[in-house]
């Protein structure tokens, strides 16, 4: 897959998340739920669905009003809203504009506060 200059962030926890959202190996409960019984994969907030980065990143009504200057910006650049895009995965993306998603996205994820779940 190879390794985009935005998901080395000079961050710690900005880098982690990003690779955890790319990867899926996060702390959602969709994953969790795999190896610990006690927790449920749905969605903490209230959704029928399994949260893992798929929901949270473009399903999760939780985070719709967070989740709208990311999917804007998007639009704008005229690209699929989808994980891919969102996560650099699709590298017929040029890399300046891989860069301008990483911001909004980690702009999304810090204000959503997703980036302490994942």
């Amino acid at each position: 897959m190879g390794v985009a200059s935005w998901h080395t962030h000079k961050n710690r926890a900005i880098q982690s998340a990003l690779i955890r959202l790319r990867s899926g190996h996060n702390k959602l409960n969709g994953t969790i739920s795999k190896w610990d019984m006690d927790i449920q994969p749905e969605c903490p907030h209230g959704c029928p669905e399994i949260e893992n980065s798929t929901h949270v990143l473009l399903h999760c009504p939780h985070y719709s009003a967070a989740r709208r200057e990311l999917k804007h910006e998007i639009e704008k650049l005229k690209l699929p809203f989808d994980v891919p895009t969102l996560t650099g995965v699709n590298f017929s993306i040029p890399k300046h504009t891989q860069e301008k998603i990483a911001k909004s996205l980690i702009n999304f994820i810090t204000s959503s506060k997703i980036i302490e779940r994942i």
